[in-house]
C-alpha cells in the first residue's frame, strides 16, 4: 500500500451532520454552521456556534480536529502535543488551545459510523486563530527573520515543558521526523521541476555523507540532528532550501494537500 493509499485508507470521512453531533454531545453547542478545512491524514472543520439556543448571529468559532485512526491509537502522544500547545499559550504565544469536554476532558476517543463499518476517531474541539496563512504573504527578509525569531523563541520555551510521557514525541521511524532526510530519496519522482529535484537531491546527499554517519554522536532532542545539518548550510544552500519550501508549500496548499507526504 502506498503512502497516499494508506493516508486515504485510515482518514476520517465524517458529515457535517455528525460534526453537528458530536459538538453538541461532548461540548454542549449548539452549531451554526460547518465549514471543511484543508488537511492531510485527518479531518478538520471550522465550527461556528450561537451564543444563544435561539441561534442568532455566530458567536463563536472554533475548530474540529478529528484524528486518523492510527494516530487515534495514540492517546499519550495526542496529549502530550496538546499540552505543548496550552503550555505555549499560557507563555503568551499565540497558539490555538483545546475546549473541555462536558465531562472535563481535553480529547475523547469517539467510535463513529463510517459507512458499514465503525471506527475510534480522537476528536478535539480547539480556539480559533483568526489571520493570514503565509501562503498569502510576501515572504521578504522582515516576515522571515520574524518566523525565525518567533521559532527561536519557542524553541527556548520548550526547555521548560515538562510531561511524564514527553518521550511519546519521537517518533523515529516516522517519515515526518526530520532525522529521516535519507529516506525521502524514494519521494523525488513527485518533485517535478528539475531544479527543485536536483536541490532536495543535494540536501539528501549532504545529509547522508555530514550527518547520517555520525547521527547517534549527537546531543538527543526533538530538533538536534536537523539543527546541526542546518548549521552545516552555506548561504547559498540555505537560500535554496528556503525557496524550495516556500515553493512548495504554495503548491501543495493550492493542489489541496493531498500530496504533502510526498513533499515533506
Amino acid at each position: 500500500m502506498s503512502d497516499l493509499e494508506k493516508a486515504a485508507a485510515i482518514r476520517p470521512s465524517l458529515s457535517e451532520a455528525q460534526v453537528v453531533e458530536l459538538v453538541g454531545r461532548l461540548y454542549g453547542l449548539k452549531v451554526s454552521e460547518v465549514k471543511p478545512l484543508l488537511s492531510y491524514m485527518d479531518q478538520n472543520f471550522h465550527v461556528l456556534v450561537c451564543e444563544t439556543q435561539e441561534c442568532g448571529d455566530h458567536g463563536k468559532s472554533y475548530v474540529l480536529k478529528v484524528l486518523n485512526t492510527d494516530d487515534s491509537q495514540d492517546a499519550d502522544l495526542v496529549e502530550v502535543q496538546t499540552r505543548v500547545m496550552m503550555f505555549l499559550n499560557q507563555k503568551g504565544f499565540p497558539t490555538t488551545t483545546p475546549i473541555t469536554t462536558i465531562d472535563d476532558k481535553i480529547m475523547s476517543l469517539e467510535t463513529i459510523s463510517c459507512g458499514e463499518e465503525h471506527k475510534n476517531y480522537m476528536v478535539r474541539l480547539l480556539t480559533y486563530l483568526p489571520g493570514t496563512q503565509l501562503l498569502g504573504i510576501s515572504a521578504d527578509p522582515q516576515i522571515l527573520y520574524k518566523i525565525g525569531r518567533t521559532l527561536g523563541q519557542i524553541h527556548k520555551a520548550l526547555t521548560e515543558f515538562k510531561h511524564p510521557n514527553i518521550e511519546s514525541l519521537r517518533r523515529d521511524s516516522d517519515n515526518w521526523n526530520l532525522s529521516n532526510i535519507h529516506q525521502l530519496h524514494k519521494y523525488l519522482f513527485a518533485v517535478k521541476n528539475t531544479s527543485n529535484r536536483q536541490i532536495v537531491e543535494q540536501i539528501i546527499q549532504q545529509f547522508m555523507k555530514k550527518i547520517l554517519p555520525n547521527i547517534n554522536n549527537f546531543h538527543k532532542n526533538l530538533n538536534s540532528a536537523i539543527s546541526t545539518f542546518l548549521s552545516n548550510c552555506d548561504d547559498h544552500q540555505l537560500s535554496q532550501l528556503t525557496r524550495f519550501y516556500r515553493d512548495r508549500l504554495e503548491q501543495a496548499i493550492e493542489e489541496g494537500v493531498e500530496g504533502v507526504s510526498l513533499m515533506v
